[in-house]
């Protein structure tokens, strides 16, 4: 009677161990000199090979997963030997700057909308408009929803690293915090790779 009830508890043990849904389960990427342990409810399912210790150049995950999937921000991370020689040059300013690594202040205070292409306006970026000049720009957008919204992408350096934050234009007043919020995910999983 032993061997029967055992059985079933070991079929449900491995079940559990093979599901993967164990909140605690963090998966190891390598990006340049960087090791991070990232908790898989962060990570974008089709970001990552399921190759143990495979090499990557990049890294998608979502900085808020706990929110409504419209108010999600989805941060992507790379190295910056693959994003800062892109097949054909960038439009705006923004990687570049991201690219040279940057330390200027950016005053987000001041953000000056404006439309770069003649013409079209379901695309247009937002610009530093405070004491670096020339200006810089901190997020390219594109209209959704028949333009009552947008979706913004801000690029900047973290150590090295390209990373690029992914929002809603209406976000916009929130950048420097969207940026603080992925640079605290990074540097925490970083420090418990590193600790491990």
């Amino acid at each position: 009677m032993k061997a029967g009830l055992g059985l079933p508890i070991i079929g449900i043990i491995i079940m559990a161990t093979g599901s993967g849904c164990d909140l605690h389960t963090k998966r190891k990427v390598v990006i340049d000199q960087h090791t991070f342990n990232v908790p898989e409810k962060y990570l974008l399912r089709d970001s990552l090979p399921w190759i143990p210790g495979s090499k990557l150049t990049s890294l998608s995950f979502v900085a808020n997963p706990d929110a409504p999937i419209y108010e999600r921000n989805i941060v992507t991370v790379e190295s910056s030997s693959v994003s800062c020689h892109p097949a054909t040059p960038p439009t705006s300013n923004m990687l570049s700057a991201a690219c040279l690594g940057s330390k200027d202040s950016i005053d987000l205070t001041v953000l000056r909308k404006v439309f770069p292409h003649e013409g079209i306006t379901f695309e247009w970026e937002y610009q530093s408009d405070g004491s670096v000049r020339p200006p810089i720009t901190v997020a390219s957008c594109s209209s959704i929803n028949d333009g009552r919204d947008g979706l913004c992408t801000s690029i900047v350096s973290w150590k090295g690293l390209i990373c690029a934050v992914r929002f809603r234009d209406s976000k916009i007043k929130h950048l420097p915090e969207l940026w603080s919020k992925a640079a605290g995910l990074l540097e925490a999983w970083e420090n418990h790779a590193n600790t491990k």
